[in-house]
């Protein structure tokens, strides 16, 4: 509805069953024919989505590849093994890697988690989080004069919060839980000079 309300045009739309693992070139063909200026995925890789990315250069057809954090991925990126540039991925957070003075932190958490996996996208946002609702959880205690604070006194804390200092920025939390530190990262693979080296930036 936003997209509408901002001048855009849905040409199409198109659901297909997560074992669909080999063709879709008729749905590809269907948004292409209708005039798409671009694909946007709500999926992620375990469910195949980047392999359409792929297809789409077979049939000549080169718009940009949109979708969440669920494309975010390395597996995206070879599931479009041959068409990767194009492909955009939003992510509801900053990357923690770019924010001024994370490193140190980032350093500390990927020297006592050291596996591949460990570090990813939300981590430095799930770091502030527990952070912050350890935080309110202390002023519970305080308000409970040391004792073991309800749910309540805990949720009543946590909703008080204001200028938190995390990693990612200063946190505040309007009347619905939201936080004001509304920072949305997009990512754009991009081919390198040397073809087998294609990297997400």
């Amino acid at each position: 509805a936003e997209f509408k309300a901002k001048g855009g045009t849905v040409v199409a739309h198109s659901e297909y069953q997560k074992t669909q693992t080999s063709d879709w070139k008729s749905i590809l063909l269907n948004f292409k024919n209708g005039g798409a200026q671009g694909v946007y995925v709500g999926g992620t890789d375990d469910q195949n989505i980047c392999i359409p990315r792929k297809q789409m250069k077979d049939l000549g057809w080169d718009v940009p590849y949109g979708g969440g954090d669920g494309i975010e991925t390395t597996d995206c990126i070879d599931q479009a093994s041959g068409n990767e540039s194009g492909v955009y991925a939003t992510s509801a957070g900053a990357d923690a890697t770019k924010v001024q003075g994370a490193a140190s932190t980032i350093a500390s958490f990927r020297k006592a988690f050291p596996g591949p996996n460990d570090f990813g996208g939300y981590t430095m946002q799930a770091y502030d989080a527990a952070n912050a609702l350890m935080d309110a959880i202390g002023r519970a205690i305080n308000d409970a004069n040391g004792s073991m604070p309800t749910r309540e006194q805990v949720r009543a804390e946590m909703a008080k919060t204001t200028g938190f200092k995390g990693v990612i920025g200063t946190y505040n939390f309007n009347a619905q839980g939201d936080t004001d530190l509304k920072i949305v990262s997009i990512y754009e693979v991009t081919q390198a000079s040397d073809p087998s080296q294609t990297t997400g930036v």
